[in-house]
Protein backbone atom coordinates (compact mmCIF):
# COMPACT_ATOMS: atom_id res chain seq x y z
CA UNK A 1 0.00 0.00 0.00
CA UNK A 2 2.59 2.43 0.87
CA UNK A 3 4.70 2.00 -2.43
CA UNK A 4 1.63 2.28 -4.40
CA UNK A 5 0.90 5.70 -2.92
CA UNK A 6 4.24 6.74 -2.95
CA UNK A 7 4.36 5.57 -6.73
CA UNK A 8 1.34 7.65 -7.80
CA UNK A 9 2.20 11.19 -5.84
CA UNK A 10 5.41 10.81 -7.73
CA UNK A 11 3.74 10.02 -11.25
CA UNK A 12 1.46 12.85 -10.36
CA UNK A 13 4.19 15.30 -8.69
CA UNK A 14 5.94 14.76 -12.46
CA UNK A 15 2.68 15.45 -14.57
CA UNK A 16 2.32 18.51 -12.34
CA UNK A 17 6.11 19.77 -13.30
CA UNK A 18 5.96 18.85 -16.91
CA UNK A 19 2.39 21.15 -17.01
CA UNK A 20 4.59 23.70 -15.40
CA UNK A 21 7.10 23.46 -17.87
CA UNK A 22 4.84 23.15 -20.60
CA UNK A 23 3.77 26.53 -19.49
CA UNK A 24 6.97 28.24 -19.36
CA UNK A 25 7.96 27.01 -22.71
CA UNK A 26 4.44 28.45 -24.10
CA UNK A 27 5.59 31.77 -22.36
CA UNK A 28 8.78 32.07 -24.22
CA UNK A 29 7.71 31.81 -27.71
CA UNK A 30 4.63 34.02 -27.50
CA UNK A 31 7.74 36.81 -25.80
CA UNK A 32 9.76 35.68 -28.56
CA UNK A 33 7.11 36.04 -31.26
CA UNK A 34 5.94 39.81 -29.20
CA UNK A 35 9.68 40.50 -29.74
CA UNK A 36 10.22 39.58 -33.21
CA UNK A 37 6.71 41.41 -34.29
CA UNK A 38 8.38 44.39 -32.75
CA UNK A 39 11.78 44.19 -34.31
CA UNK A 40 9.11 43.50 -37.66
CA UNK A 41 7.02 47.28 -36.76
CA UNK A 42 10.62 48.87 -36.06
CA UNK A 43 12.27 47.74 -38.85
CA UNK A 44 9.15 48.32 -41.29
CA UNK A 45 8.19 51.92 -40.17
CA UNK A 46 12.05 52.61 -40.49
CA UNK A 47 11.95 51.87 -43.83
CA UNK A 48 8.78 53.32 -44.57
CA UNK A 49 10.00 56.52 -42.96
CA UNK A 50 13.32 56.84 -45.24
CA UNK A 51 11.30 55.99 -48.29
CA UNK A 52 8.67 58.86 -47.71
CA UNK A 53 11.81 61.23 -46.37
CA UNK A 54 14.91 61.14 -48.31
CA UNK A 55 16.39 64.33 -46.75
CA UNK A 56 15.20 64.89 -43.11
CA UNK A 57 14.87 60.78 -41.56
CA UNK A 58 18.88 59.97 -42.51
CA UNK A 59 19.98 63.14 -40.20
CA UNK A 60 17.60 62.09 -37.80
CA UNK A 61 17.86 58.85 -37.80
CA UNK A 62 21.57 58.76 -37.38
CA UNK A 63 21.41 61.07 -34.36
CA UNK A 64 22.76 59.49 -31.29
CA UNK A 65 19.92 60.96 -28.99
CA UNK A 66 17.41 59.01 -31.21
CA UNK A 67 19.16 55.78 -30.98
CA UNK A 68 19.69 56.01 -27.30
CA UNK A 69 16.44 56.67 -27.01
CA UNK A 70 14.97 53.52 -29.37
CA UNK A 71 17.31 51.19 -27.85
CA UNK A 72 16.37 51.90 -24.47
CA UNK A 73 12.62 51.46 -25.81
CA UNK A 74 13.47 47.94 -26.79
CA UNK A 75 15.01 47.06 -23.64
CA UNK A 76 11.82 48.54 -21.72
CA UNK A 77 9.71 46.10 -23.55
CA UNK A 78 12.02 42.91 -23.31
CA UNK A 79 12.59 43.81 -19.34
CA UNK A 80 8.47 43.96 -18.93
CA UNK A 81 8.30 40.93 -21.15
CA UNK A 82 10.86 38.74 -19.57
CA UNK A 83 8.99 40.26 -15.91
CA UNK A 84 5.55 38.91 -16.97
CA UNK A 85 6.77 35.44 -18.13
CA UNK A 86 8.62 35.10 -15.14
CA UNK A 87 5.46 36.18 -12.69
CA UNK A 88 3.39 34.01 -14.64
CA UNK A 89 5.96 31.04 -13.99
CA UNK A 90 5.76 31.70 -10.27
CA UNK A 91 1.86 31.63 -10.09
CA UNK A 92 1.82 28.26 -12.48
CA UNK A 93 4.41 27.21 -9.76
CA UNK A 94 1.78 28.09 -7.13
CA UNK A 95 -0.78 27.28 -8.39
CA UNK A 96 0.63 23.53 -8.58
CA UNK A 97 2.29 23.42 -5.43
CA UNK A 98 -0.30 23.20 -3.32
CA UNK A 99 -1.70 20.11 -5.22
CA UNK A 100 1.85 18.41 -4.89
CA UNK A 101 1.87 18.84 -1.23
CA UNK A 102 -1.94 17.74 -1.04
CA UNK A 103 -0.42 14.45 -3.20
CA UNK A 104 2.70 14.02 -1.17
CA UNK A 105 0.61 14.45 2.39
CA UNK A 106 -1.98 11.78 1.11
CA UNK A 107 0.01 9.01 1.76
CA UNK A 108 0.78 9.20 5.30
CA UNK A 109 -3.47 10.63 5.92
CA UNK A 110 -4.06 7.10 4.22
CA UNK A 111 -1.67 5.56 6.73
CA UNK A 112 -3.15 6.92 9.52
CA UNK A 113 -6.63 6.42 8.64
CA UNK A 114 -5.31 2.78 7.50
CA UNK A 115 -3.70 1.82 11.22
CA UNK A 116 -6.77 2.41 13.24
CA UNK A 117 -8.94 1.02 10.26
CA UNK A 118 -6.80 -2.39 11.01
CA UNK A 119 -6.24 -1.99 14.81
CA UNK A 120 -10.09 -1.73 14.57
CA UNK A 121 -10.67 -5.11 12.27
CA UNK A 122 -7.68 -7.10 14.62
CA UNK A 123 -9.45 -6.09 17.77
CA UNK A 124 -12.40 -7.74 16.22
CA UNK A 125 -11.06 -10.65 15.32
CA UNK A 126 -9.09 -11.20 18.47
CA UNK A 127 -12.65 -10.94 20.16
CA UNK A 128 -14.52 -13.02 17.82
CA UNK A 129 -11.49 -15.85 18.41
CA UNK A 130 -11.79 -15.76 21.73
CA UNK A 131 -15.77 -16.10 22.32
CA UNK A 132 -15.15 -19.11 19.75
CA UNK A 133 -12.79 -20.55 21.81
CA UNK A 134 -15.35 -20.07 24.88
CA UNK A 135 -17.86 -21.53 22.73
CA UNK A 136 -15.88 -24.94 21.97
CA UNK A 137 -14.74 -25.28 25.69
CA UNK A 138 -18.44 -25.12 27.17
CA UNK A 139 -19.23 -27.51 24.29
CA UNK A 140 -17.16 -29.29 25.34
CA UNK A 141 -17.30 -29.55 28.77
CA UNK A 142 -20.63 -30.09 28.24
CA UNK A 143 -19.91 -32.82 26.28
CA UNK A 144 -17.84 -34.31 29.09
CA UNK A 145 -20.87 -34.10 31.17
CA UNK A 146 -23.33 -35.93 29.27
CA UNK A 147 -20.74 -38.96 28.14
CA UNK A 148 -19.97 -38.61 32.10
CA UNK A 149 -23.78 -39.43 33.03
CA UNK A 150 -24.13 -41.61 30.59
CA UNK A 151 -21.50 -43.69 31.21
CA UNK A 152 -22.69 -44.00 35.40
CA UNK A 153 -26.13 -44.63 34.08
CA UNK A 154 -25.06 -47.52 32.00
CA UNK A 155 -22.31 -49.19 34.71
CA UNK A 156 -25.80 -48.50 36.77
CA UNK A 157 -27.92 -50.35 34.29
CA UNK A 158 -25.49 -52.48 33.34
CA UNK A 159 -25.62 -55.34 36.62
CA UNK A 160 -29.41 -55.84 36.60
CA UNK A 161 -29.28 -56.51 32.99
CA UNK A 162 -26.87 -59.24 33.62
CA UNK A 163 -28.34 -60.49 36.53
CA UNK A 164 -31.85 -61.02 34.29
CA UNK A 165 -29.66 -62.25 31.61
CA UNK A 166 -27.96 -64.56 34.25
CA UNK A 167 -31.76 -65.26 35.93
CA UNK A 168 -32.99 -66.54 32.43
CA UNK A 169 -30.49 -68.50 31.59
CA UNK A 170 -30.30 -70.52 34.82
CA UNK A 171 -34.20 -70.63 34.70
CA UNK A 172 -34.07 -72.05 31.04
CA UNK A 173 -30.99 -74.17 31.43
CA UNK A 174 -31.18 -74.77 35.06
CA UNK A 175 -32.55 -78.42 34.11
CA UNK A 176 -29.40 -79.25 31.68
CA UNK A 177 -26.65 -78.11 33.90
CA UNK A 178 -25.07 -80.21 36.12
CA UNK A 179 -24.29 -79.83 39.85
CA UNK A 180 -21.15 -78.04 39.56
CA UNK A 181 -22.18 -75.85 36.67
CA UNK A 182 -25.04 -75.02 38.68
CA UNK A 183 -22.70 -73.66 41.77
CA UNK A 184 -20.63 -71.74 38.90
CA UNK A 185 -23.29 -69.36 38.17
CA UNK A 186 -24.76 -69.07 41.62
CA UNK A 187 -21.56 -67.96 42.45
CA UNK A 188 -20.89 -65.78 39.65
CA UNK A 189 -24.11 -64.47 40.68
CA UNK A 190 -23.45 -63.50 44.04
CA UNK A 191 -20.48 -62.22 42.92
CA UNK A 192 -21.67 -59.68 40.71
CA UNK A 193 -24.52 -58.68 43.06
CA UNK A 194 -22.24 -57.82 45.97
CA UNK A 195 -19.54 -56.12 43.45
CA UNK A 196 -22.87 -53.37 42.13
CA UNK A 197 -23.70 -53.24 45.88
CA UNK A 198 -20.21 -51.71 46.48
CA UNK A 199 -20.18 -49.72 43.51
CA UNK A 200 -23.31 -48.17 43.86
CA UNK A 201 -22.74 -45.82 47.07
CA UNK A 202 -19.64 -44.74 45.73
CA UNK A 203 -21.09 -43.61 42.42
CA UNK A 204 -23.52 -41.76 44.77
CA UNK A 205 -21.04 -39.83 47.10
CA UNK A 206 -18.92 -39.34 43.76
Amino acid sequence: MESRMMDRAKVEEEEAMEKVFDRCRGLRRSSSQVLMLLLMVVSWSSIAVLRNSSFEVPACLFNHHVVFLIWNAIAVVLFVLCRETSRNVDRAAAEESPAAESIAKDPTKDEDAILPRNDDVSAAIETAARQIEKFQKTQSAKLKQRIVGARHSLDLRRPETDHCLIITTTREEIETLSSDEFRRRVDAFIDAHWRTRKIQPSQISA
